[in-house]
């Protein structure tokens, strides 16, 4: 009884360490937020190449300081993109009134997925077939615990690529796994080939090219979009997944 009583308070003691270590932590990300706002909008009226270059540099600085810490936090991504997966999008789309007609999603040799023929296909034949149901689109939102923050937060509203994507964010956090759209985001990729996913040397070869400039815009966009709402959740929820998960509990 007395090594069980000892084990016991010993679990007690390291869960309070470790979450003693995660406000610790949350604090730290906090302060590296406030410095990224900062830095996505202290730009010039009008930034040369090298002052974007610069800007960019101590972005990608302050985002890896901070995906180090909420590397603590032990998130894992929803996504489990293999045949399974895709499997249970087939019969999730199926299920829900999407049409495959003579098509279906393969993982070619370059481990991608796509759409294979699995007969002969006449011009102006249709091969795929979904419904407005199955779309994520803004229409989606008032029945999700985002829909309060959604009409109260005027970026939200202006800009729904924004909104969709901590859509999906509250989608995939639900603490019961039944959310309509389980299916669908355990198939998405984990990563893009977009410049988001780019390393600086990826993004330094862009240089000289048209698309260098419109890459480091978007990143300092999404960088600063990103601070913003994790101040927004912070504030009121105390994290973002605080924030999300709270609604669940309701």
């Amino acid at each position: 009884m007395e090594k069980k009583g000892k084990n016991t308070s010993q679990k007690k003691n390291l869960a309070k360490m470790q979450t003693v270590k995660l406000n610790d932590c949350r604090v730290v990300v906090l302060k590296l937020v406030d410095e990224l706002l900062d830095a996505t909008s202290m730009m010039s009226n009008s930034p040369s190449i090298k002052e974007q270059w610069s800007i960019h540099l101590v972005i990608v600085n302050l985002l890896s300081k901070i995906n180090q810490l909420e590397a603590e936090f032990d998130l894992k991504p929803l996504s489990q993109r293999n045949d399974q997966s895709i499997e249970k999008l087939t019969k999730w789309a199926t299920k829900n009134g999407a049409i495959l007609n003579g098509v279906e999603i393969h993982q070619f040799e370059n481990n991608e997925y796509g759409m294979k023929a699995t007969k002969n296909i006449a011009v102006g034949d249709t091969l795929v077939t979904v419904p407005r149901t199955l779309m994520m689109t803004e229409e989606s939102i008032p029945s999700s615990p985002l829909w309060k923050l959604h009409s109260q937060d005027m970026m939200l509203r202006n800009m729904p690529n924004v909104a969709l994507a901590i859509f999906i964010l509250v989608e995939s956090l639900r603490k019961d796994k039944k959310s309509f759209w389980h299916s669908y985001l355990t198939s998405l990729p984990v990563t893009y080939s977009t410049p988001v996913y780019f390393n600086v040397a990826d993004l330094e070869a862009l240089k000289g090219s048209p698309a260098f400039e419109a890459a480091l815009k978007l990143n300092r966009n999404i960088a600063r979009q990103y601070a913003y709402f994790k101040k927004l959740f912070q504030i009121q929820y105390l994290d973002i997944n605080a924030y999300i998960l709270t609604f669940w509990d309701e």
